[in-house]
């Protein structure tokens, strides 16, 4: 049972299946095994060889790659919950710029983070949202949105971050991380206005219909916003927590930046988050709750290790899916189209993106395949290199995503309640200024 097209069905049902099940509400951790099971029997070398090998040898390398920066990642979150630094950030924000504000500042700090390469953003980034949306009463779809938009236009679109969608391409086509500059800052200008215009929108929406602030769902307890969430106390002065973000950030951008230290990005990022909660903790000690605090910051850390043991399976689940016959089939037949480079850059990165849930993986294995040609032919590498970079936010995003996953894990949602919000913002729009910025690229190259 190894041929195309019985894989191919076996791929359409598997990820129909993912789809049902976390929609029914089951964890996505046990929907992509289930979904794997149903797309490893058609797989060279059958269901044992798909699961105990591929499937968790691909899961067991990726856990073991993100494990403590997740870990450290819950640390600084539980940190900055338990010394109400969140609460303090939220009050003193909306007091001075207004409820209004708060997609702009979730915007802005996921677009930092992430240019900075702070691969666990969504920790940093999720108790402060959700201390913003709950003081200014707005759902917390609007805040993921807001993410997930920022983190697209930074990450995929704009030049010369230090990110791997924007790195790869560098060592497979010999270009910089500046490569078709004019118009990736075009595909950030336009990720940016499309993204937050309907984020606005939401907004708008929710006010309209009288949408609030709401209970979390989904979300593990002792992760912030979850069912053991501390009462309202006394929040420190707006400035310790202004102080301690721009630490954060300050720190980030040092060990990274500064090759002399010796850290890789890994390493940087989680140096900076240890000092950073250390900090908080010590200048805010004052309003921590001394007899569950331990207990608080344990529960905190620790809820976020079945998010690492998800996206290591989510992981696994996209490496079977590359190991039939129908995956490698597609690819030869999109690098069989007859077509101009750009447009084949565009059309194979997206279609196997969606295959994967994985952007950065299809770019990778695109641009591989496609290298040798594009040498042979009169094209613009830094066209190239742009255009698979934008059209990795694309279809990326389908439901069994590791991004989109941990996201709604970590801003207590579900795919039930989020996803369509998830496929509007980072499916439908990214495939809009992808297509622009590809037919730009056929026009000005």
């Amino acid at each position: 049972m190894t041929g195309v097209v019985v894989s191919a069905i076996a791929i359409i049902v598997g990820i129909a299946v993912f789809i049902i099940l976390a929609y029914k509400g089951l964890s996505p951790t046990i929907a992509c095994l289930i979904s794997a099971v149903i797309i490893g029997i058609t797989c060279e070398g059958g269901l044992g060889t798909a699961i105990f090998d591929t499937f968790m040898n691909q899961a067991i390398t990726f856990m073991s790659s993100i494990l403590l920066l997740i870990v450290i990642g819950g640390l600084l979150s539980a940190v900055l919950e338990v010394t109400h630094t969140t609460d303090a950030l939220a009050n003193g924000i909306i007091r001075l710029l207004g409820d209004n504000s708060v997609p702009i500042i979730i915007f802005i700090m996921t677009g930092l983070l992430n240019f900075l390469g702070v691969g666990s953003y969504q920790f940093i980034v999720a108790p402060i949202a959700l201390g913003l949306l709950k003081k200014a009463n707005i759902p917390r779809r609007v805040g993921l949105i807001a993410m997930m938009v920022a983190y697209n236009a930074v990450t995929y679109c704009l030049p010369g971050t230090s990110v791997t969608p924007n790195i790869l391409p560098t060592t497979i086509l010999g270009t910089n991380i500046y490569a078709g500059a004019g118009v990736g800052i075009f595909a950030f200008v336009c990720a940016t206005a499309l993204g937050l215009g309907y984020v606005y929108w939401m907004l708008k929406d929710c006010k309209k219909h009288q949408l609030g602030f709401e209970l979390a769902a989904g979300m593990p307890d002792g992760m912030p916003g979850g069912k053991n969430d501390s009462k309202e106390q006394k929040a420190p002065p707006f400035w310790t927590a202004i102080v301690t973000i721009v630490l954060l950030f300050a720190l980030c951008f040092v060990f990274s930046m500064v090759k002399a230290l010796g850290f890789d990005a890994t390493q940087a990022v989680i140096l900076a988050q240890v000092i950073t909660a250390i900090w908080a903790l010590v200048i805010n000690f004052k309003y921590v709750d001394r007899t569950i605090w331990l207990r608080q910051i344990s529960s905190g850390t620790t809820a976020v290790i079945p998010l690492a043991i998800m996206l290591g399976f989510i992981s696994g689940f996209g490496a079977v899916v590359q190991n039939t016959a129908a995956f490698q089939a597609l690819l030869k037949g999109i690098l069989s189209l007859n077509v101009s480079p750009y447009l084949l850059t565009f059309i194979g990165v997206a279609l196997l993106a969606a295959c994967m849930g994985n952007g950065t993986g299809a770019l990778a294995m695109v641009l591989n395949a496609l290298s040798p040609t594009l040498a042979a032919s009169n094209v613009s590498m830094d066209a190239v290199h742009r255009i698979a970079t934008v059209t990795a936010s694309t279809l990326d995003s389908m439901p069994h995503c590791t991004n989109v996953c941990v996201s709604l894990q970590v801003f207590g949602t579900t795919h039930k309640q989020s996803y369509k919000y998830v496929f509007y913002s980072t499916v439908i729009i990214p495939l809009i200024y992808a297509g622009l910025t590809t037919l730009l690229c056929i026009i000005i190259y």
